[in-house]
């Protein structure tokens, strides 16, 4: 028996048909980040002005599992783009005794990002109009300067098949971002993708 059961394993292993169900896509996004702009007085206490500053970016979707199901997997690769924060609002200071960098040379900050979770449908049909939940992590693994982060995303938003293979898709998503600290951000994701079985 003990015989019999290696060849077997080994067989459904490397004589497998491939998973050819799911879906590939592009997508953009754009939202709002909370950035925290510094700054010292003459006595070098610090201060913190929180801001919130708009974000953008583009990339690649891949979905796996078969169109007609409610739960696929989903995965996202996209170039990210946080502006950068304004002048800080002085809190007690006066503007003689504030220092910090000037907001003007600061250049927008790309990195590279992927997030992997699931797509929930909720409500409707799957090959027609659905409402979506979304659960997604991952990290900014891209950066300038080695300041990755990591990210905790969950959404809501609709899907529709426009005919048996294109699907568009939009989601609003809340997400906060681990470096040393939690910040948040909400942004809005908008997918044409190319669903196969």
């Amino acid at each position: 028996m003990r015989k019999l059961t290696i060849p077997v394993i080994l067989s459904a292993a490397f004589f497998t048909t491939p998973a050819l169900a799911g879906g590939v896509g592009v997508m953009t996004t754009g939202g709002m980040h909370e950035a925290k702009a510094y700054y010292y007085d003459n006595l070098g206490r610090q201060g913190i002005d929180t801001q919130q500053r708009p974000n953008a970016g583009f990339g690649a979707e891949v979905m796996l599992g078969d169109k007609d199901d409610r739960i696929m997997g989903l995965m996202r690769v996209y170039s990210n783009v946080d502006w950068p924060t304004d002048e800080p609002t002085l809190d007690g200071v006066s503007d003689d005794d504030a220092i910090y960098p000037a907001a003007h040379l600061e250049a927008p900050r790309l990195d590279g990002t992927i997030t992997m979770g699931v797509q929930w449908g909720l409500w409707g049909d799957p090959s027609g109009f659905q409402l979506v939940a979304t659960t997604l992590f991952g990290s900014a693994f891209i950066t300038p300067d080695n300041l990755e982060y990591l990210i905790a995303e969950g959404g809501a938003g609709a899907t529709y098949m426009v005919n048996e293979r294109f699907q568009l898709a939009g989601t609003v998503a809340f997400a906060g971002r681990f470096r040393k600290q939690i910040t948040i951000s909400e942004s809005m994701f908008v997918s044409a993708r190319y669903m196969f079985d």
